[in-house]
């Protein structure tokens, strides 16, 4: 062990208890004040325990627990403010937090250095939480990479005097590629043409200093075309600042050659090629001339790391999960509620695909690979609405997310991402499952409802209006059913469907003909989601064909 890792654990050790005592303080102060909003005292306690704390990390040099604090601070702030609040579950994301940072800090003394990107997830889920953008993964650049290594450039064209001419041209050529990249539609093909367009520039710019940025970043796309490292959030924001640069040489000219890159768009891009596992290739080139071996933990290694930390913040990654279902269920009901496709108006349009795509953003946030692209996919798919003319594309829509929501069900119970995020063929299986699952649960809930109204014996005995979540609930069945492609059932509760859905419609009288038809579909389609349950269990790849057919 170093003597820059004892100087590091020794003061920890002193000031460890000293902070869990106060962590352990502000998660029980935000316990009372979610049981009692109306009492502030309690926040202004956590607020004073927050800034102790910050002044000891700060003193420790521990930037990646600084920052987490910080977050802290600003979410506490954000409470009670509706129009900076994301969603209510604040106070439990802010006590898992609280209870997450000593286990963190137990990391940090036994390892003897910090590791940020661990905490990357948790402040991204408090920044979330109140609406502020998210903090990318190149954010704390280890400190252990190379500062000043003087690169080998390769020779080339000397620069044009109508060189911004050319560069606007083969901006806007990237910018095609980046778009492609961003929306996550082929990006094999569009990463291609972001490197083609480096190569030209690169070729036309000559041997400068300022080339290096176009150097770096050809060997990051090398090494996200070839599954080195993953296309994520941060990834596809360091693409952007290569962009910026373009948009830099294109303004100021032959000029820009002849200085040096950005200093800190050149860290960045070093830490990714240091992640990257390349055994040959540009990559491979880069990272013996810039001696990037053992600069950062790998990626199998932060993954391992992050296994081990993700226990204690279960319960607040469950409860952005749960928020996540909320603002589906949101989107939904705003698909429902637009008029036809060709009178839909395209502000509430584009207030629904921004609020898919910060849904899509989460989900890979929380490693919901899955359906992070199936919600991707939709958010691309609802514009094309306003120039449909097919209202039912609205039903479909929102029936499409019915696998993004049994996801998300799945992670909030504890099913790992690994189990969620494997091959299509087992998803949905496990889709189908729990898409059976909700589908009968929800119908038992309409026969019980049903036949306590109809209660002769019961207060109501059939008088007055029907519970009002009899319709959400059955409109979850119609679109579990047509996910499942059993159409014939879903159209079986359509006269249903129009007794408990048409506003001033009287209800059928105890003992009808009417009701009884109505009992009698309910129970046919319980009694073949049985069978098919019961079917797909004993033979899962097994089609619809299989299950037998609907009972009479």
């Amino acid at each position: 062990m170093d003597i820059h890792t004892l100087a590091r654990q020794r003061p920890l050790a002193l000031v460890r208890d000293q902070i869990r005592d106060s962590l352990d303080e502000v998660a029980r102060d935000l316990e009372r004040f979610h049981r009692n909003p109306d009492q502030n005292r309690e926040l202004d306690g956590c607020n004073a325990r927050l800034r102790q704390v910050s002044g000891c990390l700060t003193m420790l040099e521990l930037p990646g627990a600084l920052c987490l604090v910080g977050e802290m601070q600003a979410l506490l702030s954000a409470i009670g403010d509706p129009d900076r609040l994301k969603h209510e579950r604040g106070c439990e994301l802010l006590i898992s937090a609280a209870l997450f940072l000593p286990r963190y800090l137990d990391y940090v003394h036994s390892l003897g250095r910090e590791t940020p990107a661990l905490l990357l997830p948790t402040i991204n889920l408090l920044r979330y939480a109140r609406r502020a953008g998210l903090i990318p993964e190149h954010a704390f650049v280890d400190h252990r990479l190379p500062q000043h290594v003087l690169p080998t450039l390769d020779s080339g064209t000397p620069a044009h005097d109508d060189l911004p001419h050319q560069v606007r041209s083969l901006r806007h050529q990237y910018q095609v590629g980046l778009i492609g990249v961003i929306r996550d539609h082929a990006p094999q093909s569009h990463l291609q043409l972001l490197s083609r367009t480096l190569e030209q520039l690169l070729n036309r710019c000559g041997q400068q200093p300022f080339n290096e940025v176009w150097q770096l970043a050809l060997g990051l796309l090398e090494a996200l075309r070839d599954g080195q490292l993953k296309l994520d959030f941060s990834l596809r924001h360091m693409l952007g600042r290569v962009d910026r640069e373009l948009r830099r040489l294109a303004d100021q000219g032959p000029a820009l050659l002849a200085r040096p890159m950005d200093q800190e768009l050149r860290a960045h891009l070093l830490y990714y090629l240091a992640k990257a596992d390349a055994a040959d290739g540009r990559v491979r080139t880069l990272q013996a001339r810039y001696r990037l071996s053992g600069c950062v933990d790998s990626q199998r290694h932060l993954e391992q790391e992050r296994q081990r930390l993700q226990s204690p913040d279960r319960d607040a990654t469950a409860a952005v999960a749960e928020q996540l279902l909320d603002d589906l269920a949101q989107v939904k009901a705003g698909l429902l509620a637009l008029p036809a496709p060709t009178e839909a108006p395209a502000t509430g349009l584009r207030t629904l695909t921004g609020n898919l795509d910060q849904i899509a953003l989460t989900l890979e946030l929380l490693g919901l690979d899955q359906a992070m692209h199936q919600c991707r996919r939709l958010a691309r798919q609802l514009p094309a609405l306003a120039a449909d003319g097919v209202s039912a594309n609205h039903t479909a829509m929102a029936d499409q997310m019915v696998s993004i929501e049994i996801t998300l069900q799945a992670y909030a119970e504890g099913v790992p991402q690994q189990s969620l995020n494997q091959d299509h063929c087992d998803h949905l299986r496990l889709a189908e499952e729990n898409t059976l699952r909700v589908a009968r649960q929800s119908l038992a809930g309409i026969r019980d409802a049903l036949e306590d109204h109809f209660d002769p014996y019961g207060p109501g005995a059939g008088q007055g209006p029907l519970p009002e979540a009899l319709v959400p609930m059955l409109r979850q069945v119609e679109g579990a059913l047509r996910m499942l492609e059993l159409t014939e059932l879903a159209e079986l509760l359509q006269p249903l469907a129009a007794v408990l859905g048409e506003q001033g419609r009287p209800l059928p009288g105890a003992g009808s003909r009417e009701l009884a038809a109505m009992a009698d579909a309910i129970a046919s389609v319980e009694w073949f989601l049985e069978d098919y349950g019961r079917e797909r269990r004993r033979a899962p790849a097994a089609g619809m064909a299989e299950a037998g057919a609907m009972p009479d």
